[in-house]
């Protein structure tokens, strides 16, 4: 019956799918016409990849939803045979200034670290906000301080006053869950400036493979994560 039920997830993820594809390329087509302005458009997109989006969200929390699916997702990594700890992850990087950081304003200053600093990195989506928000209060709770992207105001271009945060940042902690694609693409740019960070999952099967080699936290529920996470930032403080 179990094996039943997940291939009719499935299905209907399937399906979901290829009827929002349907549903953009009608759209497109319709937007080519003068009566719609750019608002609108952006506004019909923006609703629409929302719904794909937690369509996406929906399904994987059906695939985790009881511990016996959650363990089958992960049945390799509780063996620990994927993912082997490593011991420098948490050095604090020297890190220098490049091309790519000077051309998006980077410079000697925004070098010097911020030891209490944690950025984190999440789908700005609803039901992640319990994800940040334990996060957030287990890094109060050791002493550190986090943030994370729409918690700070901007008043100039986006993504150089990310790349500071990450730059002064101690640490990186990204939220996995989903693969939102801007997560993935700021946690690259971390990782390519040598930035310690930590990954949290509760499904890292479903991770790009060149993630996989990478050190993060494999969480059930939310006491998993608070025990785990606190243990780790606690090795933060050590070093």
């Amino acid at each position: 019956m179990e094996i039943i039920k997940d291939n009719i997830d499935i299905i209907s993820i399937v399906f979901s799918t290829l009827s929002m594809i349907i549903v953009l390329s009608f759209l497109i087509r319709s937007m080519r016409k003068p009566r719609y302005d750019s608002i609108s458009k952006r506004a019909l997109l923006d609703d629409l990849r929302k719904s794909y989006e937690n369509e996406v969200y929906n399904y994987n929390g059906r695939m985790v939803s009881t511990k016996e699916r959650w363990q089958d997702i992960n049945h390799l990594l509780l063996r620990d045979e994927i993912i082997k700890s490593n011991e420098d992850y948490l050095k604090i990087n020297n890190l220098r200034l490049n091309k790519f950081l000077i051309s998006n304003g980077i410079n000697e200053a925004d070098l010097i670290i911020d030891k209490r600093l944690i950025f984190v990195l999440t789908p700005f989506n609803p039901r992640f906000e319990k994800d940040f928000f334990i996060i957030k209060k287990t890094c109060d709770e050791v002493g550190l301080r986090c943030v994370r992207g729409d918690e700070e105001f901007f008043s100039s271009d986006i993504f150089s006053q990310i790349l500071r945060i990450i730059v002064q940042s101690r640490l990186v902690i990204a939220n996995i869950n989903g693969r939102n694609p801007n997560v993935l693409y700021e946690l690259g740019i971390a990782q390519a400036l040598d930035k310690p960070t930590i990954l949290i999952t509760k499904t890292p099967n479903d991770l790009p493979i060149d993630l996989k080699s990478k050190r993060f936290l494999v969480y059930n529920d939310n006491q998993d994560l608070v025990v785990m996470l606190k243990r780790e930032l606690i090795r933060v403080l050590s070093e």
